[in-house]
C-alpha cells in the first residue's frame, strides 16, 4: 500500500498497488512496472481503448472465456 498526502498534505490517500519484475535468463533484472487503479485518486476508473482491433474469430475458451462472457 502507498500512502499519499493530496491537497498540500491535508488528506490522505492510499493507493494499492502491484509490482512486476521481468527478469533476463541470466535473472537479472530487465524492468520493473507498478500497477494502480485511479480510483483512489479520480473516484472513477479510466477505461482504456483496446490495444488490437476486435476480431469476431477469435474467443477465449476456459477460465479467461468464462470471465470474458461474465463481464457482458
Amino acid at each position: 500500500m502507498l500512502h499519499l498526502l493530496r491537497d498540500n498534505g491535508l488528506r490522505r490517500v492510499e493507493l494499492p498497488v502491484a509490482i512486476v519484475t521481468d527478469r533476463n535468463p541470466d535473472h537479472t533484472l530487465m524492468a520493473i512496472r507498478v500497477y494502480h487503479s485511479v480510483w483512489p485518486l479520480t473516484g472513477s476508473h479510466n477505461i482504456r481503448p483496446p490495444l488490437l482491433q476486435k476480431e469476431p474469430s477469435l474467443h477465449a475458451e476456459g477460465t479467461p472465456g468464462d470471465y470474458q462472457r461474465a463481464l457482458v
